[in-house]
């Protein structure tokens, strides 16, 4: 029979240590294993990223140019496009 034990002082703090501590070693074990796939397969994972990012680029676009207004103005996706790049540099800067 084990020893009864006071609680915690702080239960949150308390659970947070042992997630932290508990991810900790989760992350220890995976990243050997992780590594290991990627030195055996690095052309497989070069391929899943390639096809995911020409997937992404074609959807986007099929995606924009379903709009009519988009399809006879293009300067409208640039201004966008441009636009976005802008305000999510703002927004690295600041978090930075």
């Amino acid at each position: 029979m084990r020893p009864i034990t006071p609680p915690p002082a702080n239960p949150v703090v308390e659970m947070e240590r042992i997630i932290h501590e508990k991810g900790t070693e989760f992350e220890r074990t995976l990243v050997p294993i992780r590594k290991a796939v990627w030195k055996r397969h690095p052309l497989v994972f070069v391929c899943f990223v390639s096809f995911g990012v020409g997937a992404t680029f074609t959807g986007i676009e099929q995606l924009l140019l379903s709009v009519p207004f988009l399809q006879m103005y293009p300067i409208v996706i640039l201004g966008l496009g441009v636009l976005s790049l802008i305000v999510t540099g703002t927004v690295y800067k600041k978090l930075g």
